[in-house]
C-alpha cells in the first residue's frame, strides 16, 4: 500500500505534460491539494457534481465540463473517504471514456474496498458499522478469537475511533486484531471484540460503554483514543456528546436540543471521560484501561517535513498539541492509571500511511506494547 507522499509524488509525474484537476473539496480534496503544493505542483481547479462555479478564486467546473475538454489533456484525483462516492465517481468517469491511471487517479485506493460499510442509522452516534456475519449479531463490534480453542477466553472490548476500526482500512491489519494473536501466542486464551468506529471520540465510546458494551460481559475494556478528541471534527460544537451526522437523523423534527452548551477544553473532556469509564467498569467489576493512543507527528512543530505539516490546517495542528500537551501534564500530576503511548511512533513515520493510521507494521508495535501491559488483568 503507498503512503501519502509516493501518491503524491505519483501524481506530480503523472501530470507533468497535464492539467489537474481533484474531484471533491471536502476534508481530503483540501488536504490532497496541500500536500501537491508541499511538492512544487498546484492544481487547475475543482470539479464537482453541481454547476460550475469560483470558490476562494478557484474555478470549480461541473461534471458535464469534461465532455468538451480535450482527451488527455487533463488528469483528475478523486478525493473523498467514503467507498460509495469514490465508485460513483469512478463510474461515472468510466462512462465519459476515462480510464484509471492514464486519465484518473483515485486517492488512497483502499477506501474503495473497504469492508463494514458505515450504513447504519444510529440515533446516540449518527452511524455504525455491520458485523453481525461474524459477531453473532452485534453492530459495532468485530470478534477476534481462535475459533478452534475450547478454552474458556477472557473478553476484551475495545473502543475508539478510526485507529482502532478494523473496517476503516482493510488492507492493514489493526492493532485489535494484532492483540488477539499476541495474547494467544503467548498463551492467554481471549477473545477480542474491536467496537472503534471512525469518527468517535472518548464522549461517544462513553456512550457505548453504558448501552453497548456492559451488556456484552467484558473482562476488561480498553479505551484508544485521543486525535478525534484534539480535533473535533466530528463532534457538534459545544456538544463534544453528539456527532455531527446526528442532525441527519434528526433534522426533520421540530425543537430538536442537545443539552447544556460544553465550553470545557477538548483535554479536559477527554480525561474526565476516561475516569468515568474506570468508574463505571470499577462498580460492575470489570476492569478499564485508558491509552493516549500515539500521534505519530507530535513533534512535528519542530518537524522539517513539510508534507506532515501540511496534512493538518495550522488551526488543527495547534489544537492537537494543546490537546497532548495537557493530558501528558494530567497524567503526570494525578498519577492517573493511563497508558501514554503516545510518543510510541516518534521517529517511526516509516509505519505510518497517511500521518494518523499505521500500517500493518506499526499496528503490530502497538499492539505489542499494550499486550506487555495487560496481562496483569488477564
Amino acid at each position: 500500500m503507498m503512503k501519502i507522499k509516493e501518491q503524491i509524488y505519483e501524481i506530480v509525474e503523472k501530470t507533468k505534460d497535464k492539467e489537474l484537476y481533484i474531484y471533491g473539496m471536502g476534508v481530503w480534496g483540501k488536504r490532497i491539494r496541500c500536500l501537491l503544493q508541499c511538492a512544487g505542483r498546484d492544481i487547475d481547479g475543482w470539479l464537482d457534481s453541481k454547476k460550475e462555479y469560483a470558490i476562494n478564486g478557484d474555478k470549480v467546473y461541473s461534471d458535464q465540463d469534461i465532455k468538451l475538454w480535450d482527451s488527455g489533456s487533463y488528469f483528475i484525483v478523486i478525493s473523498s473517504a467514503q467507498s460509495w462516492i469514490i465508485k460513483g465517481i469512478k463510474e461515472q468517469l468510466l462512462q465519459l471514456g476515462l480510464i484509471e491511471e492514464h486519465d484518473f487517479y483515485i486517492f488512497n485506493k483502499w477506501m474503495e474496498k473497504r469492508e463494514g460499510i458505515i450504513d447504519i442509522n444510529d440515533y446516540y452516534f449518527g452511524y455504525s458499522r455491520k458485523y453481525h456475519e461474524n459477531t453473532g449479531g452485534y453492530t459495532g463490534f468485530k470478534k477476534f478469537s481462535d475459533k478452534n480453542s475450547t478454552k474458556v477466553r477472557k473478553r476484551i472490548v475495545v473502543l475508539g475511533g478510526s485507529t482502532s476500526d478494523c473496517g476503516y482500512n482493510t488492507a492493514v491489519t489493526n492493532w485489535t486484531e494484532w492483540l488477539e494473536i499476541i495474547l494467544r501466542e503467548s498463551g492467554c486464551s481471549v477473545e477480542v471484540l474491536a467496537g472503534g468506529i471512525q469518527g468517535y471520540a472518548s464522549s461517544q465510546e462513553l456512550l457505548k460503554l453504558i448501552r453497548d458494551v456492559l451488556i456484552l460481559r467484558p473482562d476488561l475494556v480498553i479505551s484508544f483514543s485521543g486525535i478525534n478528541d484534539a480535533t473535533g471534527m466530528g463532534m457538534l460544537e459545544g456538544h463534544p456528546f453528539i456527532m455531527k451526522s446526528v442532525k441527519y437523523i434528526v433534522h426533520d423534527i421540530d425543537k430538536v436540543d442537545f443539552g447544556v452548551w460544553d465550553d470545557r477544553e477538548p483535554s479536559d473532556i477527554w480525561f474526565m471521560n476516561m475516569k468515568i469509564m474506570q468508574s463505571i467498569c470499577s462498580a460492575c467489576n470489570v476492569a478499564f484501561l485508558g491509552i493516549l493512543e500515539p500521534f505519530p507527528f507530535y513533534d512535528s512543530k519542530n518537524s522539517k517535513d513539510e508534507f506532515a505539516r501540511a496534512f493538518f490546517d495550522e488551526d488543527v495542528q495547534q489544537r492537537i498539541f494543546r490537546f497532548y500537551d495537557s493530558v501528558r501534564e494530567k497524567i503526570k500530576v494525578e498519577n492517573a492509571n493511563i497508558l501514554d503511548l503516545s510518543n510510541l511512533l516518534l521517529n517511526k513515520q516509516e509505519v505510518v500511511y497517511d500521518y494518523i493510521h499505521c500500517d500493518t507494521k506499526g499496528n503490530q508495535l502497538i499492539a505489542e506494547n499494550i499486550a506487555k501491559y495487560i496481562i496483569q488483568y488477564l
